[in-house]
């Protein structure tokens, strides 16, 4: 039996093609919300020996159930792509991950029991994913059923390719090929508006075709591809095929000879296609995949010679990134190494593009090199002649590049890099560096940059308040206790004049990150109700206006304007989380980081004093954090226990999930 997640499927050749025009397939959307990723990007304290205990099965599948159950509630609504098979997909994968096979089987069959009944309201091509997930189980033959579904020609295609893909990356090659047969079966009707040579079925046989070839069926590829018309699907299956005769794919013989004949014969068939007048969104991966079989056949200098030919009307470094995309994706992470392109004369987009692939790569002086000089384009470009939405953009996209730098560790180029920045964006610089330098626990960099950032934000006086007391958060949950306390004083230094006061929010917080919890919390307690009325300042001032009108004609005027049905359902006060109960809910996240779980239930306790809707979002955000603390300190009874009690069902089950994350040591 093969386990779940051994096998790394990829993204169909019809599906990567698909979103090169405008088509997007179906996507599981995996980011958690606001709330919850950025508890779980907290770091973790230093110096303190922290451990996540592993979950027993049984505590993991009493969460993972809880997580399905509430995804069931949530309904199949496709909202940002997350519907109940996409959810229960990306509940499975966090289970895999973490070494929960049984538990994640459990959400797979659900999953599956989903589309039991004609899918319920999801999407058909919601089937996909789960298809690969049953295979990777070992459950070919519920694969197939989910597949079997009566659906149009192009849709059943596409299912029967990804079916096809993961029996070969499997091994089951008796299964792909029996998926080959009832792709062929297809009537292989033309998709309008969707890759102008080639209809899905095509595309389903080019990619199970593919897959086979890979897993050493070169020459029965071959054979399919000799029944395909000259078009993309047959160009390629026998790049597939040529790649797998050079680099010997798993069960198949390395035969240079033969896969360098049919590199050759692939690219003489491309750049005929091409000269044609092969429709653009075909050009680049018919070149690509050309210059992927000459890659791994011939090495990158022959693969650099075909993008060069005049025949291939896309620039040569376009195709270049494509195929080091397919080189990256198979795997082979050394060929796509040397073929990256090396240009001076890149386009600021095209550097940060070319950064993330090396990063990907794992060539971070490269990276590091390429995030500089997309950062000094951006700076040289921001010149009087360019106009205000252009200087918005490369200052936006020169800020990206320097945090580039920031994740990459290099910190002194980041630093260069912002001199040109103004001082509001360099104090971010700074905090973000000292974040991510106690994300990677490197105490040297948190001290030299903690001290940089507290004296640039301490000279800047009023504006460096906010700044500094992040600042203070960031060291002290980070555990660097003596950095916190002196971004502490230089913020208390800001509002020492008798005649100033901080914001009491801000001041009672710091309180408590700063160690004295009690006093914070008896603060809290005379700034008033928890909950207070509100009106809109708008129709506020305009029933000033009526009361003060000085005639007839403008009492007349406010009257109506006031008379809008959208306004008058305005008119009544509305209530709110007061400063007190804000201030109560940052308490709760704050102590939950530095892992004072009892200290976070007191302050989210006194939440509870009052019943108001009003404040439900809040008792919400403090149950996200206690539940993550309580899963990081290996409660993981209490954490479930904890996330039940959300109320929002979306914000309970990334609750749960992110319980799921912790017990697998993703985070």
């Amino acid at each position: 039996m093969v386990p779940i997640g051994a096998i790394g499927v990829r993204a169909t050749r019809g599906e990567r093609l698909g979103k090169q025009n405008g088509r997007d397939r179906p996507l599981v959307a995996t980011a958690l919300t606001v709330i919850a990723s950025s508890l779980l990007a907290m770091p973790i304290v230093v110096g303190t020996a922290w451990s996540i205990p592993r979950a027993s099965d049984q505590d993991m599948e009493a969460i993972a159930s809880a997580a399905a159950d509430t995804s069931a509630k949530l309904g199949n609504a496709d909202v940002n792509f997350r519907n109940d098979a996409a959810r229960l997909t990306e509940l499975a994968t966090a289970l895999t991950k973490g070494g929960y096979p049984e538990a994640a089987r459990g959400v797979v069959h659900r999953a599956a029991a989903l589309f039991a009944d004609g899918g319920n309201g999801i999407g058909p091509l919601w089937r996909g994913p789960v298809i690969e997930d049953l295979v990777r189980l070992g459950e070919h033959r519920e694969a197939a059923s989910l597949a079997d579904v009566e659906l149009q020609p192009q849709l059943k295609a596409i299912l029967l390719g990804r079916l096809g893909v993961a029996l070969a990356g499997a091994g089951d090659v008796g299964g792909a090929e029996e998926v080959l047969s009832r792709v062929q079966e297809l009537p292989a009707a033309k998709d309008k508006g969707f890759l102008s040579q080639s209809s899905s079925t095509a595309l389903a046989l080019a990619d199970v075709a593919g897959a086979l070839a890979m897993s050493g069926q070169m020459q029965a590829s071959i054979d399919l591809a000799e029944g395909f018309p000259d078009g993309l699907p047959k160009v390629m299956i026998l790049s597939e095929a040529a790649t797998a005769w050079c680099a010997s794919g798993p069960g198949g013989t390395r035969d240079l000879r033969r896969g360098t004949e049919l590199a050759r014969r692939t690219a003489d068939l491309a750049l005929a296609l091409l000269r044609t007048g092969s429709q653009a969104s075909d050009r680049r991966w018919l070149a690509a995949s050309a210059a992927e079989a000459f890659a791994e056949c011939q090495g990158a200098e022959a693969a650099r010679s075909f993008v060069r030919d005049p025949a291939i009307p896309t620039l040569p470094f376009d195709v270049l990134n494509a195929t080091v995309d397919k080189l990256i994706d198979r795997g082979d992470v050394a060929l796509a190494r040397s073929l990256v392109p090396q240009d001076d004369t890149l386009t600021l987009d095209e550097w940060l593009a070319e950064e993330r692939r090396l990063e990907k790569l794992g060539d971070r002086p490269a990276a590091i090199d390429a995030a500089r000089k997309a950062s000094e384009i951006a700076a040289r470009s921001d010149a009087p002649p360019a106009g205000p939405s252009q200087r918005s953009r490369l200052h936006l996209v020169g800020r990206q590049a320097i945090g580039v730098l920031v994740e990459l560790g290099a910190y002194d180029d980041a630093v260069q890099e912002m001199s040109t920045l103004g001082p509001r964006d360099r104090e971010e610089v700074l905090l973000d560096i000292v974040a991510d330098a106690a994300k990677r626990k490197d105490a040297t960099a948190v001290q030299r940059f903690a001290s940089l950032a507290t004296g640039a934000a301490g000279a800047a006086e009023d504006a460096g308040a906010s700044a500094l007391a992040r600042l203070a958060k960031t060291l002290a949950f980070a555990g660097y206790q003596p950095e916190a306390t002196r971004a502490f004083s230089a913020w208390q230094r800001i509002w020492a004049s008798p005649r100033r006061e901080p914001p009491p929010d801000q001041a009672i917080e710091l309180e408590a990150v700063m160690g004295d919890f009690a006093a914070a919390m008896a603060k809290t307690r005379s700034m008033g109700e928890l909950v207070e009325e509100r009106r809109d300042p708008a129709i506020a001032a305009a029933e000033e206006r009526l009361r003060t009108a000085p005639d007839p004609q403008s009492k007349a005027k406010w009257e109506q304007f006031l008379a809008d049905p959208r306004r008058a359902a305005k008119r009544s006060p509305v209530r709110v989380p007061s400063i007190r109960a804000r201030t109560l809910g940052s308490i709760a996240v704050d102590m939950a980081a530095l892992s004072g779980t009892s200290d976070a239930i007191r302050a989210e306790a006194e939440l509870e004093t009052d019943p108001d809707t009003c404040l439900a979002a809040l008792r919400d955000q403090a149950f996200v954090a206690i539940s993550a603390a309580q899963a990081r300190s290996g409660g993981f009874q209490g954490a479930l226990e904890t996330a039940l009690r959300v109320s929002d069902l979306d914000t309970r089950w990334q609750a749960l999930l992110a319980a799921v994350t912790i017990a697998g040591g993703s985070q």
